[in-house]
């Protein structure tokens, strides 16, 4: 009996198989000011909007040749209702999904008593924010303390009409695997009434309670966090998380249980026993912002990560791999451009990679940059290859020399990663694998 042990080859995209070479980006800075900036988003005219930790939100207007009209425009001033102390303030804004119909957008920042997450609008013109259209959506958010705020909020491609909202710990571990405490938790609530949803994992038939609105707990201060933008979902988003001694990039699914709690790192943090939450990286603190490219120049399935002190301030990326794209593989040796401090990351509608810089916990009084990445190295590698055989189907065990075909047109590669498809992988440029259960497997190559 003939046993098919075919290798399925996936000749992959451009984008998808070679990231191009850290020398082929620059990073510039677009703006230098006073102020800590720390939230980035644009809207649906080019406008860019950046949040100040102090409680002001800034308009960038379009100034022609990829540039910025500056000094920026003062597009909300919330200065009265904020508390900037320690790592307290205007933490996370996110623009409605509808935003050029109905203006809407959504804040976080903590007052002295508490932190909220508050709808406003902007005016017909776009050009600045309705200050009496602020409409509290849940307040009462813990602030005992004035750190481990966390504070993003987000808006999944898949979930236009609910808001995603990071809480940390608050400085008190007990809390935070109880679901029906805000403490430690990812929220997911309605984006025009806060209320619970009726398919988060702890909904309890009340919209109102705490525990209806959890989407995942046991975390500790999940200061920023991305959803993968070209795989749109409600139950997967990624998340830079600061522990006690040691950080983690996790994968997080809904319901899961982060495993933070009175063991600090060493309780769970850094392995988390629920499947749901998988820590894809750790590193010493303090990591912040976070993006993925879905595609192009900046990769395929690469996820951009910012360290910023103590020591030197950097940005990694990642290859994300696996077919649930749970797995990360540092690129770059470790280190895409280092000497930079990307408190939060935004892909602008030009391409470029934009990021915004505080001082530590400072709102003011320092000299802060709102910096951007581009692109500048030509066409990014190509990944290819043959086998021999060819096709590479036989009899099982079957052996089969792979033979590197890629090319880097205006650079050199440095690095091959094969996956067999069958739980082994080389890093070999050439590498020669046998299959000795029948089956279909799909290899894949990825270069740098």
């Amino acid at each position: 009996m003939r046993w098919l042990a075919a290798i399925a080859l996936i000749w992959l995209s451009v984008q998808a198989a070679a990231q191009a070479p850290p020398s082929a980006f620059v990073a510039e800075t677009v703006y230098a000011g006073s102020n800590g900036m720390i939230s980035i988003e644009f809207d649906h005219q080019g406008r860019l909007l950046v949040a100040e930790k102090q409680g002001r939100i800034v308009r960038f207007e379009p100034g022609g040749s990829g540039g910025f009209q500056s000094p920026p425009a003062v597009y909300a001033d919330l200065r009265a209702l904020v508390d900037p102390a320690l790592e307290s303030g205007l933490l996370g804004f996110v623009l409605d999904r509808d935003y050029a119909l109905n203006r809407y957008l959504y804040l976080v920042y903590t007052t002295p008593g508490d932190q909220r997450v508050v709808r406003a609008r902007a005016r017909a013109d776009f050009l600045s924010l309705d200050p009496d259209s602020l409409e509290v959506l849940l307040g009462g958010l813990p602030r005992n303390v004035a750190f481990h705020k966390a504070g993003d909020v987000q808006i999944s491609p898949a979930d236009p009409t609910a808001l995603y909202v990071a809480l940390g710990d608050d400085g008190d571990r007990a809390p935070v695997q109880n679901p029906d405490r805000y403490e430690g938790k990812f929220l997911r609530i309605d984006a025009a009434t806060g209320l619970g949803l009726p398919d988060n994992p702890f909904f309890d038939g009340n919209p109102d309670s705490v525990r209806s609105r959890v989407w995942a707990i046991g975390l500790r201060n999940p200061f920023r966090f991305a959803f993968h933008p070209g795989r749109p979902s409600t139950s997967v988003l990624y998340a830079s998380e600061n522990g006690d001694a040691t950080d983690r990039l996790s994968r997080i699914s809904q319901g899961s249980n982060g495993a933070w709690g009175p063991g600090g790192d060493n309780g769970g943090f850094l392995n988390p026993p629920d499947p749901g939450h998988r820590v894809l990286f750790t590193g010493p603190p303090s990591h912040i912002g976070i993006a993925i490219s879905p595609s192009g120049p900046f990769g395929t399935d690469v996820l951009y990560l910012a360290k910023w002190f103590p020591g030197t301030p950097l940005i990694r990326r990642f290859q994300l791999t696996g077919a649930a794209l749970d797995e990360a593989i540092s690129l770059d040796g470790g280190v895409f451009l280092s000497n930079e401090v990307a408190v939060d990351f935004q892909f602008g509608p030009d391409g470029h990679l934009y990021y915004s810089q505080t001082g530590g916990d400072a709102s003011t009084g320092g000299f802060y940059q709102l910096r951007r990445i581009r692109f500048v190295g030509g066409s990014p590698p190509v990944a290819a290859f043959t086998t021999s055989p060819d096709p590479a189907d036989g009899l099982a065990p079957l052996l089969v020399q792979f033979t590197d075909g890629s090319s880097a047109p205006g650079s050199t590669l440095s690095a091959w990663h094969w996956d067999f498809g069958d739980g082994t992988t080389s890093s070999l440029q050439n590498p020669t694998h046998s299959s000795a259960q029948p089956g279909r497997y799909t290899v894949t190559l990825r270069v740098e």
